[in-house]
């Protein structure tokens, strides 16, 4: 509450919400969720790798020398377009679930079928769109 002291009415809401959940499944490095009333912590479940870093890297024609960034836009429509010179020099962004639009030379839009842990193991940095 104290970091949504503007937004207190919707904190509220959201609360009231989760409330009516049964339980929340919750993984490793969660933040406190009061409005849960039952709560099952689990470890972090993932999908093994099929291919190594180097191996997705050279598959997608990507030089170790290039940092390689992943947006996840999780499906969600998007009402700005990216630019190139959103990125530094030497850096190449790899983007997921993202809506048909035009792509600068370093923004790559992967395919939706795409085997995702092999990806991210290719990545120097991971960010959903939310922090953009």
């Amino acid at each position: 509450m104290a970091a949504g002291y503007h937004h207190r009415s919707i904190v509220w809401q959201i609360a009231e919400d989760y409330s009516h959940c049964e339980f929340l499944i919750r993984l490793p490095g969660y933040c406190p969720m009061p409005a849960f009333r039952d709560v099952i912590d689990v470890p972090l479940v993932v999908r093994r790798l099929h291919k190594s870093r180097k191996e997705v890297r050279s598959e997608m024609g990507i030089g170790e020398d290039v940092k390689v960034v992943i947006l996840n836009f999780g499906g969600q429509p998007a009402g700005w377009k990216l630019k190139e010179e959103y990125l530094p020099p030497g850096w190449l962004c790899l983007v997921c679930g993202a809506p048909e639009q035009e792509f600068p030379p370093n923004f790559i839009k992967l395919a939706k079928d795409v085997y995702t842990p092999d990806v991210m193991a290719a990545k120097d940095v991971y960010t959903p769109k939310v922090f953009l």
